[in-house]
């Protein structure tokens, strides 16, 4: 392995802030041609490139064949192309206003929005220290670079972090989601 490239991977490993933003910036220049095509998802794109390679260092999956630029750029490329050919299985709908359902008024509609919000802060008071406070914030409507200031770490750590806070919340409110559709079956 070229010693560049190690001391890059120990950096990753160590946890070190600019060998993260080094791979960081090698992520999204690999996925850069396919901003426009991905649009809005393009970030997330990036993100979870950056993820799994970060994992995947760790875990020790380069081996140092090639140059890890490389590395990175295929799994970049790769990560992209599967969710271009995912979007084109996307069977686009326009919502008609019948489709679209009305905001409850009055009484009741005050009341599910506050069950929303409810349910909403018990979900987050589940989660792990870390991601309750990331929460706090976002709900607070703070900004990445707001965030990555009070938390100390860089934008793209904190983004794949925010990420990995998401699927957790996802999970557990795919989880509650099942516990009752499990619990209004029996009688």
């Amino acid at each position: 392995m070229d010693p560049a490239d190690r001391a890059l991977v120990e950096g990753i490993c160590g946890g070190e802030s600019a060998a993260a933003r080094t791979v960081e910036g090698w992520v999204r220049l690999a996925a850069s041609p396919f901003r426009s095509h991905l649009g809005a998802d393009w970030e997330d794109a990036a993100q979870e490139t950056l993820v799994e390679v970060i994992e995947g260092l760790a875990a020790g999956r380069f081996r140092g064949d090639g140059a890890l630029r490389g590395w990175i750029w295929r799994i970049t490329a790769r990560n992209c192309l599967d969710r271009l050919r995912l979007r084109r299985r996307w069977v686009q709908v326009e919502l008609s206003e019948e489709l679209v359902p009305a905001a409850e008024a009055g009484v009741l509609g005050e009341l599910l929005e506050a069950e929303g919000r409810s349910r909403l802060l018990a979900l987050i008071a589940r989660l792990p220290r870390g991601c309750r406070d990331l929460w706090r914030e976002v709900l607070r409507g703070r900004s990445y670079r707001e965030m990555s200031r009070i938390f100390g770490v860089s934008e793209g750590a904190l983004r794949v972090r925010a990420l990995r806070c998401r699927r957790r919340a996802l999970e557990l409110a795919e989880d509650e989601a099942g516990g009752n559709a499990k619990r209004g079956a029996t009688p």
